[in-house]
């Protein structure tokens, strides 16, 4: 990488509570005998991104007594009180670069992976020869679909992309509209249309706390049915909050004043984002403050900066993995286990 000056911000402040370990931060778990953190910087050195700014929270003493003592690299660390999601602790790096006065180009990545140097060098080069405003890594969705979808326009520019839950929020809303529309008010159509809901919600979302933060009023509906013993009061008073709710619920998305229904991003979008994004630092200084918690997860997301971009008339250049392995990262034991395997015995 040669010419303009890359500086990196390595977002590393989540807890890592999936990990299974309490007092551990998951930058600290090692990837074939190396600290992932680590090895993540070493990476970026090998590409020559050498400005690092890593945004730390949980844990943090710990993941900077790490890097001190396992690697020559010294990062500019910058701390992030609250956990409000990737885009808030985007925030917190890209501010403390505008204060430094930096005037290069910014390479965003999670801090609990591991990228390919290659990989980088051809987002780098993508996004230089395209004269684009912005390059993001992409990937098959095939290999990860609950990742956020990437909305392209017919030339391939990205317009946004769209997280995989809000996806489902839209296509389940328009589920259970239809369900709804079909129901009979009498009291045995009513208890019998709040257990299929329920059942829906259970299958699709798994989780409880899943559906508790996509759907809170409709959870809230469910559970006090529940514990009203499905009576018909209960029942009556559900439906009508589950019908209040679904009214103002979207099914769909508008980006740059075209519609995008739910269902079909789904069956429809080739590629997943990756989460590491290169753009101008000027470009970040300017919009990542649009960046708001208006979704299904009731968080700062990162990936919004993409369509925020393309509203603002910046063109956004996909960049697709050769390979999936070409960007790894772990949220649970197996999946670390399975990105050790890997690097261990990458032809394996």
């Amino acid at each position: 990488m040669t010419g303009t000056r890359i500086a990196s911000i390595i977002l590393a402040g989540g807890k890592g509570t999936r990990m299974g370990v309490v007092d551990k931060h998951k930058g600290t778990f090692e990837i074939a005998g190396t600290p992932a953190i680590v090895r993540l910087l070493d990476q970026l050195d090998e590409v020559d991104i050498k400005l690092n700014v890593l945004v730390v929270g949980a844990f943090a003493e710990q993941l900077m007594g790490v890097v001190a003592s396992h690697s020559r690299h010294s990062p500019l660390y910058v701390f992030q009180p609250v956990q409000k999601g990737t885009g808030n602790a985007a925030k917190v790096g890209i501010r403390a670069l505008e204060a430094a006065g930096f005037e290069g180009d910014v390479l965003i990545v999670p801090g609990d992976a591991i990228i390919e140097p290659s990989i980088l060098r051809a987002l780098t080069d993508a996004y230089r020869s395209s004269g684009s405003d912005m390059a993001v890594l992409v990937m098959e969705r095939t290999h990860a679909r609950e990742f956020g979808h990437v909305v392209q326009d017919e030339d391939g520019s990205v317009l946004g992309s769209i997280e995989y839950w809000d996806i489902m929020r839209g296509i389940l809303t328009k589920r259970m509209a239809e369900m709804m529309e079909g129901a009979k008010r009498d009291a045995a159509r009513t208890k019998a249309l709040i257990a299929s809901i329920k059942e829906l919600l259970d299958k699709e979302l798994v989780e409880e706390k899943r559906i508790k933060k996509v759907f809170p009023a409709i959870h809230e509906a469910l559970t006090e049915c529940e514990r009203a013993g499905y009576a018909a009061g209960a029942c009556d008073a559900a439906r009508a909050s589950i019908e209040g709710m679904l009214g103002r619920s979207p099914r769909g998305f508008t980006i740059k004043g075209r519609f995008f229904d739910a269902e079909a991003l789904q069956r429809g979008t080739r590629y997943v984002n990756v989460s590491i994004y290169l753009c101008r630092a000027r470009t970040w200084f300017d919009h990542i403050g649009r960046i708001t918690s208006n979704n299904a997860q009731n968080e700062e997301y990162l990936t919004d900066i993409m369509q925020i971009l393309a509203d603002a008339g910046k063109r956004i250049v996909a960049v697709p993995l050769s390979k999936p392995e070409d960007v790894m990262a772990f949220n649970t034991p197996e999946e670390l286990d399975r990105i050790n395997r890997y690097v261990s015995n990458p032809d394996g």
